[in-house]
């Protein structure tokens, strides 16, 4: 192939409008062979060239959007129950756990904290067998140095508290001693019509929590604890994000006024669920050992012994306003509230409220009223985290609620599969900084958003043609006898899903040649799913290899997809899919 010949099938499959000179240029690159002195290109230099093309625009990789919107314009990358590195009832807590997530772009990170017996608060997650941190620990060694080396814009701390008043100025003081100037303490006041944006927030960290506040009495109102307690411990409810009125500490103290009555059952629906979810757990492993280890409920137990030994009065456990201040003081933008529906949000809320919302609770707003979430998250913040009943540590897929406007999807960063690796390819977009910009269509109440299939025909046609793999790595079988599923997940008027033959025996150089059509309504919204599976007549199909686009992302022509693990979320080596894609617009069919 001659500099001219190239260049004519750069500008006709490529569309890459280069000169002659340009494409000696390439084939100076890209040629191996001593054709290059000629300025030809054989079908090895061919090769490598199409091997540098992807199918998604380069520019997209990079820092590209407006920074300087309002926070509630943008997705960020949010994670649940940070400290963990495994299942939600028995596995360990590390530090490290929070050095990985922000080493990847994380910007939203989960701290639960409760009394720990040296003073100083503890994180854990309350009421299991997982292990306790030190909050110090996780300040000084984690948010710290890591906070903002993976990204400039803003890290949020959600704090979901369960302190005595003690503890929660000691929390407070330490937030201030360790972060310092890192902290944004800005205060806000009813006349905020808008959050600031990223890039005025620039290496500054956000508490988000709820206030603590107490009644004229000077007791504590409710527990300050993050709005989304309920779904740890309880059943799927639609009430997950109220906050609980009793918690457990780990130094045996009730922390809120209730009746000896209300501890009880408390205590019995408690342990029932605990209960449940242990005996439902395949992977609690036996704990060997002398020492004793007393499940959440002997632990209970104690407590309400303890409280029969007392009168009413000594269960109450008063805040002072001087230590109310503390904590008060360092929460601004991003103040928790519960969720009290659309309609009063309206009237009552600000800007700076936010709410955490499980999974199942958000999907049945969404599916009841689609446009009146996609205006509250307009004004203010939402946070979804998975439901309680997962206690294995899966994940749900995080397209479904960011194609309704949600920011903050915040997922189990410990655990691979597909859904992580849709999070982790949408993140990556914008130069993996943790904040993707929205959509015009979610960010403009003026436009009419569809909601359903029926509504409007798309008018963006995107082919997808599988045409073969290579290197594709081997499972638990010898050999893989590989095929190419298609998905579109993100608007619901925009799902399909495609799926090549399988070819037998042939992971090294499989071939297909096939090709999907999608048509698409808001593509704004849509991500594209390519993942590779090992067809298995006897067992599960396995997940080889996965990658996520955003359909704004792609770009027409030939290209290679490089694989990602879908457990470890890093690129396969050698692993890629050749495929060829084109993007055309059509004029809309009512």
């Amino acid at each position: 192939m001659t500099a001219e010949e190239l260049r004519i099938f750069l500008s006709q499959e490529q569309f890459i409008n280069f000169d002659v000179e340009q494409a000696n240029a390439l084939i100076s690159k890209h040629e191996v062979s001593t054709a290059k002195e000629e300025r030809l290109l054989t079908i090895a230099g061919f090769t490598s060239l199409m091997k540098s093309f992807g199918i998604a625009v380069e520019e997209h990789n990079t820092l590209f959007q407006d920074m300087n919107q309002p926070l509630t314009s943008y997705y960020i990358a949010s994670s649940h129950n940070t400290y963990l590195k495994g299942n939600q009832l028995t596995s360990k807590s590390s530090v490290q756990a929070y050095i990985r997530a922000l080493e990847q772009g994380c910007r939203c990170v989960e701290l639960d904290l409760w009394d720990g017996p040296a003073g100083d608060p503890i994180i854990y997650h309350g009421c299991t067998l997982t292990s306790e941190l030190r909050l110090t620990d996780v300040l000084n060694e984690a948010v710290k140095p890591y906070a903002f080396k993976a990204s400039p814009y803003p890290l949020i701390l959600s704090l979901e508290c369960h302190l005595s008043n003690k503890q929660t100025k000691r929390l407070a003081f330490l937030l201030k001693d360790i972060l310092g100037d890192m902290l944004y303490t800005t205060p806000v006041d009813d006349s905020m019509e808008m959050l600031p944006s990223p890039e005025a927030l620039k290496n500054k960290i956000i508490i988000k929590a709820k206030k603590p506040y107490v009644t004229n009495d000077s007791e504590l109102e409710e527990n300050y604890s993050s709005d989304d307690d309920d779904g740890r411990n309880s059943s799927d409810n639609d009430n997950s994000d109220e906050s609980p009125f009793q918690k457990k500490t780990p130094n045996n103290t009730v922390s809120v006024t209730m009746s000896g009555s209300d501890l009880v059952q408390e205590h019995k629906a408690e342990q029932s669920h605990l209960s449940n979810a242990v005996h439902n757990s395949g992977d609690i492993p036996v704990i060997a050992g002398t020492k004793e280890i007393q499940m959440p409920s002997q632990i209970m137990e104690q407590d309400l012994s303890n409280t029969k030994k007392g009168s009413h009065q000594d269960l109450v456990e008063t805040m002072d306003l001087e230590d109310i201040s503390c904590l008060s003081d360092l929460i601004n933008i991003c103040e928790g509230k519960k969720f009290s529906g659309f309609h009063q949000n309206l009237t009552t809320s600000r800007c700076y409220h936010i709410s955490s919302l499980s999974e199942k609770k958000a999907k049945k707003l969404i599916r009841g009223e689609r446009s009146a979430f996609i205006q509250h998250t307009n004004n203010q913040l939402v946070r979804i985290y998975p439901k309680g009943s997962r206690t294995d540590s899966s994940n749900y897929d995080p397209a479904q609620f960011w194609s309704s406007g949600c920011q903050i999807v915040a997922l189990n960063y410990q655990t691979g599969g597909l859904y992580k690796a849709i999070n982790n390819a949408f993140f990556q977009f914008n130069g993996n900084c943790g904040y993707v910009l929205k959509p015009a269509i979610l960010r403009n109440p003026e436009i009419v958003e569809t909601s359903g299939k029926d509504e409007m025909r798309g008018n963006r046609i995107v082919r997808v043609q599988i045409i073969a793999g290579q290197n594709l790595p081997k499972t638990e079988k010898n050999v893989i006898d590989p095929y190419v599923t298609i998905q579109i997940v993100g608007h619901p008027a925009d799902q399909y899903k495609f799926k090549t033959k399988h070819v037998e025996n042939n992971g090294f150089n499989p071939c297909w040649k096939e090709t999907a059509e999608f048509r698409l309504t808001v593509p704004e919204l849509d991500i594209l799913v390519i993942a590779v599976m090992d067809k298995d007549t006897m067992t599960e199909n396995d997940l080889v290899g996965v990658r996520v686009f955003p359909v704004k992302s792609l770009k027409s022509g030939y290209g290679h997809i490089c694989l990602m693990c879908p457990a470890e979320g890093n690129l396969i080596p050698c692993a890629t899919l050749f495929v060829h894609v084109s993007i055309h617009e059509e004029t809309p069919v009512k």
